[in-house]
């Protein structure tokens, strides 16, 4: 690979993440281990696309200090190569989990790992064992360099690992397509593997930040921030995707009962506090192939692609049943109560309005309901 094509293919690495930096800055701005492992790596891989570029331009030039050079910034691409994909990791799991404190109990042999090689690329300064660099500044890389190329891939095995694990135990985030993600990054470093002399591993990493930056925009564009259910477009998107392909659906509106009583007597938190504690009796229920979705303040909808009223009748059921667990389980000064209203989508009226507005009518009467037992208990 010639220099000048070097220069550009990393020079659009640079513009890359200089660019998503740029317009991620506002969201860099909320203080979360997320957001600065994000603005870390994008970082990095800004670096790494620079130094990458240095280190062919110093290859087999002769001049005074350029075997180190050319030694450093190789040592230095190595251990960015390990460092980056471990953080990368690390942001896949928060993005999933959201707990910081499974980082150190659950990767504690990708650290070793990351020691371990980076103790190897010390050494290498001494005695070489992952490359060399000949006396006429030549860079010619060894066969134990290739074990670090093979942490790396684990690094990214252990990536699919984690999101497949979620997808069994929750419902993943739709928009997190981590295969996509790791795609070009996988690629690119691989081709580097095999074809010596090519530099696309470093731009390969900056499309694949690119891509995941996309896929977080998606998130946030269809995520309702409060609850962390799919929103009311998201759902408008789903319905009208379905009836598109013809698939037979029904659905499940979900309403707080008694939602400004629960904020005039405990205040907006305890309001907010009462809508995320429904999204998560709602998260628990919709692990059948249902989606639930927050249509609008204190409504709630699942959705289901089934032809059968019964599985609607037992989804029901066990939303009741996950309602009144939930309500033993907290001590809060308030209860929760929700009414429910069932319709299907019928295909000879054949618009999304009336689905919604029969599941809104049957969602008044069990409300109505309700309130007449809450006055006359």
């Amino acid at each position: 690979m010639e220099l000048r094509a070097v220069c550009i293919s990393n020079g659009i690495g640079v513009l890359l993440m200089s660019f998503l930096l740029y317009v991620s800055r506002t969201r860099r701005q909320r203080p979360s281990y997320k957001n600065r492992i994000f603005t870390f790596v994008a970082l990095g891989v800004l670096v790494a696309c620079i130094i990458e570029a240095c280190s062919f331009i110093v290859d087999s030039r002769i001049f005074p200090g350029g075997r180190f050079l050319n030694y450093a910034t190789n040592a230095c691409l190595f251990t960015a190569g390990l460092v980056l994909p471990l953080f990368v990791l690390f942001y896949v799991d928060l993005g999933l989990y959201g707990d910081p404190e499974r980082i150190p109990k659950c990767y504690r042999l990708h650290v070793v790992l990351l020691i371990l090689m980076n103790l190897v690329n010390v050494i290498n300064f001494f005695v070489p064992v992952s490359f060399y660099v000949t006396e006429e500044n030549v860079y010619h890389r060894l066969p134990v360099g290739y074990i670090f190329y093979i942490v790396i891939f684990f690094y990214a095995a252990s990536g699919i690992y984690v999101k497949r694990r979620y997808g069994k135990e929750r419902v993943a985030h739709r928009f997190f397509v981590i295969e996509a993600f790791l795609l070009p990054i996988v690629l690119g470093t691989l081709l580097q593997i095999f074809f010596y002399g090519l530099s696309l591993a470093w731009p390969c990493c900056a499309i694949g930040l690119t891509f995941l930056y996309m896929m977080q925009q998606n998130e946030l564009a269809y995520i309702d921030s409060l609850v962390g259910l799919f929103n009311r477009q998201y759902m408008d998107d789903v319905l009208s995707s379905w009836i598109r392909k013809g698939y037979a659906f029904g659905g499940i509106m979900i309403d707080v009962d008694h939602f400004k009583s629960i904020n005039d007597a405990y205040g907006h938190s305890e309001g907010d506090h009462a809508l995320i504690r429904t999204a998560d009796i709602l998260k628990s229920v919709a692990k059948d192939g249902s989606l639930a979705f927050r249509f609008a303040g204190d409504e709630f909808v699942l959705l289901k692609r089934t032809a059968n009223p019964q599985e609607l009748e037992e989804l029901a059921k066990k939303l009741e049943e996950t309602l009144e667990e939930t309500n033993r389980a907290h001590d809060v000064p308030w209860h929760l109560s929700l009414s429910c209203g069932i319709s299907f989508f019928d295909r000879k009226a054949g618009n999304v309005d009336s689905f919604l507005k029969a599941m809104d009518t049957q969602l008044y009467i069990t409300k109505k309901q309700h309130h007449l037992l809450s006055r006359n208990p």
